[in-house]
């Protein structure tokens, strides 16, 4: 459903073209999300996770158990880029595992997963995650978060992780990711009205062409601008249906949304079955505070 834009793919042709270079060389921030104090801290949350199921079963009988032991459990790393996050991960999960007996058979397995091939030739080749594949606690894969419905086919143990295929809950990260996968952007405004934000971006293209026998554009002439489509949000993918002719959610969530701050709940109720209720209280918020302080004015 997103707008087509250049940026999607010029984005997407820096990191298949620099690989871990991205990282290692300084070109993208990283560290806050790739250190060994916060490795540690995800493993720290994650076992305490794994130990709330194995010991359901005795605190509710009546509940079915939480956490098979014979079964694996995977934790999911997408956009896992130069690697550095999973292996620190997996050695402070060793660490913690290996000071709790009754979790020592616990079947675990962290997934590597990011779509530049070049990223997973680097982790495949790289000797400090050598020893983690051997064992078995680490494997990986490609996987195209934009494309998220896709199953995850694991290249070490050859298993594919696909909806009810698993025994246990898995368990996904996903650090400094939202920020490049492909999204639309609204603005919102306090009596209501919804626009869909646009960005134009324009760059003259280089002398010579790429391998692939296409320009590519100069970036040093890059230019954006950002506007508001005057389309109103409530038309916004209304023709967009699935195979069998239904509109998707998408649809119905923003006009569900704009009907909520437009009206409030009580005139709102021919959308509300798609709509998540933890966003229905969000908006409410929102659309009261607009409503009663003024502060926002006509601004998002």
């Amino acid at each position: 459903c997103q707008k087509p834009s250049m940026l999607w793919g010029l984005q997407r042709d820096f990191y298949e073209d620099k690989g871990v270079d991205a990282w290692s060389k300084g070109i993208v921030p990283n560290y806050v999300t790739t250190n060994s104090w916060l490795g540690r801290a995800y493993a720290k949350v994650v076992l305490g996770f794994w130990q709330d199921l194995l010991l359901r079963p005795t605190l509710d009988a009546a509940s079915a158990p939480g956490l098979d032991p014979d079964e694996p459990c995977y934790v999911l790393e997408v956009g896992s880029a130069s690697g550095r996050f999973a292996h620190m991960f997996v050695r402070s999960m060793l660490s913690l595992v290996a000071q709790l007996p009754y979790l020592r058979r616990l079947k675990w397995c962290f997934v590597m997963t990011d779509l530049p091939k070049k990223n997973i030739d680097s982790w495949l080749s790289h000797p400090s995650l050598a020893p983690l594949f051997a064992t078995g606690v680490l494997d990986c894969a490609r996987y195209d978060a934009s494309d998220p419905a896709r199953p995850i086919e694991l290249m070490m143990s050859g298993v594919t992780i696909e909806p009810k295929s698993l025994a246990n809950p898995i368990v996904a990260f996903a650090n400094y990711l939202c920020c490049v996968i492909e999204m639309d952007a609204f603005r919102v405004f306090r009596d209501g009205r919804m626009r869909e934000v646009l960005v134009t971006t324009t760059a003259a293209p280089k002398p010579e062409a790429s391998t692939a026998g296409k320009k590519m554009p100069d970036l040093s002439t890059w230019s954006s601008s950002f506007h508001d489509s005057v389309t109103p949000v409530p038309q916004y993918l209304s023709h967009t249906k699935d195979k069998e002719g239904r509109l998707r959610n998408a649809t119905y969530l923003s006009r569900s949304l704009n009907e909520r701050l437009r009206y409030g709940p009580a005139r709102c109720t021919r959308y509300d079955a798609p709509f998540p209720p933890e966003l229905n209280r969000v908006v409410d918020y929102y659309r009261e505070a607009f409503r009663t302080t003024g502060r926002v004015g006509d601004t998002p």
